[in-house]
């Protein structure tokens, strides 16, 4: 039995997040084609750490000679081998133990090839492993380390190497060096798997003197194929609520018999009824959701069980649920199908998006057919994460998901919302733990109502695969509040952004170059300091304000009170609105870009061949979209919709509108594609798409696309700032 091949997504797996097994031999000699296993041990390593108490240890009968020289490097003699299991046998239980995870060691190449002889020589069939060398990743982070033995690169990192050249004790020193490589690899931008990988396949190994046996160098080869495991369902992360719910809400009076709700859902046949608040006046529906109830078909058999069927006389509120667990219409179908499973619940209602009241029924009848069980185990694992480890461990089934989106065709925004609905999800995690780690550390829970918001492309649904934090807080100040307790308030605030941020950034969601980030005193604050932040942003309109308000405006909440920040995005907008000098330079600064497009048509690149779609494509479409929101006055956030509501309200050419986001969803398939393909790669992700791996088709598709670029200044109604 060989290694297993895990999943192509875990090549996305950032390093802190990964789990592996930590290999080591013990031989015969050194010769690969002569010599034999006489020990195999490994242990495992999980979200950064060295899980001691979860090791492989096995002697290896080699049915030869055990070297003289050997023996005197491991002290293993044929007396100690005679009676230890076969090759095959030991390797099966490995094989067993260790499971469909990558394998790492110190200076692999060698364990590699001998255990791939052995294979050969017992008649086993062979995979290449996913293989980090430890020696490799230390000469990256540290070129200039005089000697990269084992015990010159455990010195250097501090690492007990305890007792040597016994294969355990061996993979435990690779294991603990590898975990304290992780950081200063992280800083030297190797945070994923590929990445790692890549940095391994890229050094070549010198010849080693101790060990003539050994080839000049290790070339680590790349799995030759790749198990299929699970299929993704895409259908869930490409419908939303609204697609399949009922938007009729069957109803029954709070002081109506339970048998009259039985004789209804018989009539209309279906197994629930929403109960309305009984203070309502006039139009049920116009009341919130949060004080509907709901009563079940079930709730009306448990009452008959347990009281006999009299109860069937006795008012229907005594029985219902309360409060309606809701679901917004325009959340995906994934997470509404985690909703009910974590609650189990066989029925939701649905809530409008802006007016919040309940406008439809959602129930598990209407999910059967889209159930997809990988949706539910991405928001489960989100929902029970303790640590930032566990939250980076998600990032593969969020490419897994992206992936089975794209090969079904799914349109690019759809991938995009899916991608931010996650990262809004992670963040949401982030704060709860953060706050978790507050209580723990004596510092006590919030101490008023806030929000965390996301800003640009997370606030508006379109993120994309290389992203980075864009975040803010908002909080309550009491009217009386003193200058010592503003600041004690502030205080709480900021050592919670911080917390978040450091949480985030671990989690596999980098920190804003541009500092962004709620840690950051310009990008926190209490609702009343807001305002005057953004009221000042307004009226000055410099440089640097406008790029404030190009993220800003963006805005959504992550975590935390979602009538305070409903409340202050709605504030912030009214002011936005009637900010009309603002308007005009934001429009200026939309159509203030250069286009990469050539003489006929020409797509130029850069010295990589590759061209930079977000700054030359998506960002002008974006911010031109937002303009247009501010001066209407609209709640959209997407670029999609702004644009479409935009054309509706006839403030800018409705064909001008299409075309525009017809390009922006070219230019997000376009960047996706290319961030799939360079992660796997073991390349940092970036919006710059390389031009000689377009086919024709999608070659002819982006040069039409950035034509349609160079038209925002039609649609904004400004001059072309290219031709200034």
């Amino acid at each position: 039995m060989s290694f297993a091949l895990p999943q192509r997504s875990v090549l996305a797996t950032p390093l802190a997040a990964l789990e592996l097994v930590v290999l080591d031999t013990e031989t015969t000699g050194l010769d690969v084609a002569r010599d034999a296993v006489i020990e195999l041990a490994g242990v495992r390593v999980r979200d950064g750490q060295v899980l001691e108490e979860d090791s492989f240890s096995s002697l290896v009968n080699p049915q030869r000679a055990i070297s003289r020289q050997s023996m005197k490097i491991h002290g293993i003699s044929d007396a100690d081998v005679a009676d230890a299991p076969p090759f095959a046998e030991v390797m099966h239980a490995f094989a067993r133990w260790a499971g469909a995870q990558p394998i790492a060691g110190y200076m692999v190449g060698f364990d590699l090839a001998i255990l791939r002889a052995e294979h050969h020589r017992h008649g086993l069939r062979w995979q290449v492993p996913l293989a980090l060398d430890v020696q490799a990743l230390a000469a990256a982070v540290a070129p200039r380390l005089p000697e990269l033995s084992l015990e010159a690169i455990a010195a250097w990192l501090e690492v007990d190497t305890g007792q040597r050249h016994r294969a355990l004790a061996d993979a435990l020193s690779a294991a603990h060096i590898l975990v304290r490589l992780v950081p200063l690899l992280k800083e030297r931008g190797i945070i994923t798997l590929a990445q790692a990988l890549k940095a391994c396949g890229e050094r070549r190994q010198a010849p080693v003197a101790s060990a003539p046996g050994l080839p000049a160098e290790w070339q680590l080869e790349p799995p030759p194929q790749w198990q299929a495991g699970r299929a993704v369902e895409s259908y869930p992360f490409r419908h939303r609520v609204r697609d399949v719910m009922s938007r009729d809400p069957a109803i029954i009076e709070a002081d109506a018999t339970l048998d009259e709700a039985l004789q209804r859902m018989l009539q209309r046949h279906i197994s629930s009824l929403f109960v309305p608040p009984e203070d309502s006046d006039g139009d049920p529906l116009q009341a919130s959701p949060e004080k509907w109830g709901i009563i079940t078909e079930r709730d009306i058999l448990r009452a008959i069980a347990a009281d006999g069927p009299g109860v069937l006389r006795q008012p229907v509120v005594r029985h219902a649920s309360f409060p309606l667990i809701t679901v917004a219409e325009h959340e995906f179908l994934y997470r509404a199908l985690a909703r009910m499973q974590a609650r189990g619940l066989r029925h939701l209602g649905v809530r409008s998006r802006r007016e919040e009241k309940l406008v439809g029924a959602l129930s598990q009848r209407d999910l059967l057919r889209y159930r997809a069980s990988e949706s539910l185990v991405l928001v489960e694992r989100l929902r029970q994460a303790t640590s930032a480890e566990e939250l980076a461990a998600l990032w593969p089934m969020l490419m897994d998901v992206a992936r089975a989106m794209m090969a079904d065709h799914a349109p690019a925004n759809d991938i995009a919302a899916v991608i931010a609905r996650e990262v809004r999800a992670l963040t949401s995690r982030a704060c709860q733990l953060a706050a978790e780690e507050m209580e723990q550390a004596g510092r006590g829970g919030p101490p008023v109502r806030w929000g965390l918001l996301v800003l640009g492309s997370a606030g508006r649904g379109e993120s994309l695969l290389a992203m980075d934090q864009d975040n803010a807080i908002v909080f309550e100040q009491p009217q009386d509040a003193d200058e010592g307790e503003r600041q004690a308030l502030d205080a709480w605030f900021a050592e919670f952004g911080a917390r978040v941020n450091a949480m985030l950034d671990t989690a596999g969601v980098p920190l804003c170059k541009g500092g962004v980030m709620a840690r950051n005193e310009r990008w926190r604050g209490s609702e009343r300091t807001w305002l005057e932040r953004v009221r000042s942003w307004l009226s000055h309109a410099g440089p640097e304000d406008l790029l404030h308000v190009d993220i800003f405006f963006d805005l959504r909440r992550a975590c935390g009170e979602r009538q305070l920040t409903r409340r202050f995005r709605q504030q912030v907008l009214q002011m936005a609105q009637e900010a009309h000098t603002l308007h005009k330079f934001l429009a200026l600064q939309a159509a203030d870009f250069e286009t990469p497009l050539g003489w006929f048509g020409r797509i130029r690149s850069d010295e990589q061949g590759r061209v930079d779609l977000k700054k030359s494509g998506l960002l002008p479409i974006a911010s031109a979209a937002r303009v247009l929101a501010l001066k209407l006055g609209s709640t959209a956030r997407a670029t999609p919709a702004r644009l479409k509501a935009a054309a509706d309200a006839g403030i800018c050419p409705a064909a001008l509108a299409e075309n525009m986001i017809q390009a922006h969803r070219v230019f997000l398939g376009a960047i996706l594609r290319q961030q799939m393909a360079d992660i796997e790669a073991g390349l940092a992700p970036s919006n710059r798409v390389a031009l000689k791996e377009l086919d024709a088709h999608a070659r002819e598709e982006l040069r039409w696309a950035l034509e349609q670029v160079g038209n925002i200044t039609g649609l904004l109604g400004v001059p072309d700032m290219r031709m200034a």
